[in-house]
């Protein structure tokens, strides 16, 4: 597997959370207005040809999908924002688009198919030079390394990711990038090193006020703990994770936690 010829999961959603969608982030009321206000803006976007607010609604629609546990609802989602955005001149949505349509591909055990859609952003972003764009190219490329084990492959996209996420000031993004970062020391067994990048994307999704996201930060770091055998520690956060999606119920995450 070569780095960049062959290379070779994040939810958000529903719940008072910060949602990345296209050039900005979407702030959601909590409670499940976040599926009504998803389809409304899809639907106003229909009514006004405005193509680019139908890739992000339909975007939204999939993370709510994701978060719900349902996977066809986030593929058709995806889909949908692929192809409305065929005659768009929109690289930051298309490859955003694309890092969902890889993870999903990745979730579902077609592997080659993830690789190829990640490769492409890759490309697409290089080509617009779009800094937004970049930053889900590497991100999808981080993750994918990290999947396979190339955990220092995966830190440097996840590195990159993190430049071009304080170039366009996308704190959440920034936040992803970190942890990747930190899952990628904390598989090399550099548990010294993981921690304080742990602790700065416990910081950053904090201030966010991004339930989700910071159910899956503390859930890394209880990971962590537990790698360092400080296991007293480590169930006390699992426990804040699992009273997260207690609150703001998420299937995936849940499950993750429990086992």
């Amino acid at each position: 597997m070569k780095r960049q010829s062959a290379p070779p999961s994040r939810t958000a959603a529903a719940g008072s959370d910060f949602v990345p969608v296209g050039a900005g982030l979407v702030t959601i009321p909590p409670g499940q207005t976040a599926a009504t206000l998803a389809q409304e803006a899809l639907e106003r976007a229909r009514r006004t040809g405005d193509k680019a607010l139908q890739a992000e609604s339909h975007l939204l629609i999939g993370l709510i999908g994701l978060v719900q546990g349902n996977l066809g609802l986030e593929r058709q989602s995806v889909q949908d924002a692929l192809t409305v955005l065929g005659d768009v001149q929109r690289p930051d949505l298309l490859a955003e688009a694309m890092l969902r349509a890889a993870l999903h591909y990745w979730r579902t055990l077609q592997q080659d198919a993830a690789v190829t859609m990640a490769m492409h952003t890759m490309d697409i972003a290089k080509r617009s030079g779009e800094p937004r764009a970049m930053v889900f190219a590497n991100r999808a490329l981080g993750v994918l390394y990290q999947q396979v084990g190339r955990d220092q492959d995966s830190i440097a996209y996840f590195e990159q990711m993190r430049a071009s996420a304080r170039a366009v000031g996308s704190r959440l993004q920034e936040s992803y990038a970190l942890e990747g970062v930190a899952a990628g020391l904390r598989a090399l067994g550099r548990l010294e090193e993981a921690e304080p990048a742990y602790r700065d994307v416990l910081e950053i999704r904090q201030k966010l006020g991004s339930p989700f996201n910071m159910a899956s930060a503390v859930y890394g770091y209880a990971d962590m703990l537990r790698g360092q055998q400080r296991h007293s520690e480590a169930v006390q956060y699992l426990d804040q994770a699992l009273a997260i999606y207690r609150q703001h119920p998420n299937p995936l995450g849940s499950w993750r936690t429990l086992n």
